[in-house]
């Protein structure tokens, strides 16, 4: 939401504010208390979509990227004592199928991360006998399992959070246009059905109208309504 979008928002709460502090007087007709009673139910809608597009990515992001931190951690270690075991047995093929640095997992595509550790595991299960002395076990290779899995599960996340924040903002920019359309087509004109007997009540809601523009150190834009000056 921009600065723009913001000093609107602003000018909602202050009409809220005021007809809900004026609830006997806007009882009073039936048209502008519905008109208001959708406006305020819109408004509910507009936080609730703001307050999701807020949410930040980044959170996600930074989670996904301990789970890779952990995962090509505890594979590294594996491919390690693996290509130590293939070494002194003369296996080169065994040898180069885990030859991989933490740099190497590192900088390995998301789709290709869990394939290779998923090969490493393969590697060392095939070899788990002879790995004992190397300090590999069953339980190590479940635990790579399991951060694997994790990491695969937390992959597709940040992707899915913007594709969120973006509805989600485009939520917003439709609520305002419905909230818009509310305030000048039906609540500005009906505000004059009070004018009679509430006059102060009518000033005051001018006032409230007008959207403050952050563009020029608290000059305020006017909003035309049927209420003579």
């Amino acid at each position: 939401m921009n600065k723009r979008d913001e000093a609107k928002v602003s000018m909602y709460k202050s009409v809220e504010a005021h007809c809900n502090a004026n609830q006997t007087i806007i009882a009073t007709s039936v048209a502008f208390l519905a008109s208001f009673t959708v406006f305020v139910a819109k408004l509910a809608s507009l936080f609730t979509n703001e307050s999701s597009a807020q949410k930040q990515t980044k959170g996600v992001a930074l989670d996904k990227d301990a789970l890779k931190a952990i995962l090509i951690q505890a594979a590294y270690d594996i491919a390690s004592v693996v290509f130590a075991y293939a070494n002194k047995a003369k296996n080169e093929t065994l040898k180069q199928s885990v030859n991989f640095s933490i740099t190497d997992l590192d900088r390995l595509k998301d789709e290709f991360i869990v394939p290779v550790c998923t090969n490493i595991k393969a590697a060392a299960t095939a070899n788990l006998a002879a790995l004992a002395d190397y300090g590999v076990t069953a339980a190590k290779l479940t635990a790579l399992q399991t951060n694997m899995d994790n990491y695969a599960g937390a992959t597709p996340k940040p992707r899915l959070a913007k594709t969120q924040k973006t509805t989600d903002n485009k939520n917003v920019k439709a609520v305002m246009k419905e909230i818009d359309d509310i305030l000048k087509n039906e609540m500005d004109k009906t505000i004059v059905v009070f004018r009679a007997a509430n006059p102060n009540f009518v000033t005051k809601y001018t006032e409230v109208r007008k959207i403050v523009d952050p563009g020029t150190n608290g000059g305020s834009e006017k909003v035309k309504t049927d209420t003579p000056k």
